[in-house]
């Protein structure tokens, strides 16, 4: 059985935040952004501990990041789609959504 590297370890972290997990698939070796359509994958390297991800965007830019610093933006993202997300936040963008979000199931049948 093959170790799993630090890269894959940092996908599999991401695909348990909020903006990933809607297109999360299990055994999948990639992490897609749902709001931006980037997908994250391991950097291929000799070192299973040095962490690198490569960033694809839609339209074919691509980028390598260091994994560990990503996932701290992406936690970081994920923590202001919880604060301002209808569910539990009280701020003004917290009730907006959860008015929103009622009046959008109502209208589609989704209740």
């Amino acid at each position: 059985m093959s170790q799993t590297t630090r890269s894959q370890r940092i996908i599999n972290a991401l695909n348990q935040l909020q903006q990933f997990l809607p297109a999360h698939r299990a055994g999948d070796e990639v992490a897609i952004h749902v709001l931006t359509g980037a997908s994250v994958t391991a950097v291929a390297s000799d070192d299973a501990e040095d962490g690198m991800l490569f960033v694809r965007f839609p339209g074919g830019e691509s980028v390598q990041v260091i994994g560990d610093l990503y996932l701290e933006l992406q936690v970081t993202e994920s923590a202001r789609l919880v604060v301002d997300g209808p569910s539990d936040g009280s701020s003004a963008y917290a009730k907006r959504s959860a008015a929103d979000l009622k009046h959008f199931r109502r209208k589609s049948d989704l209740e």
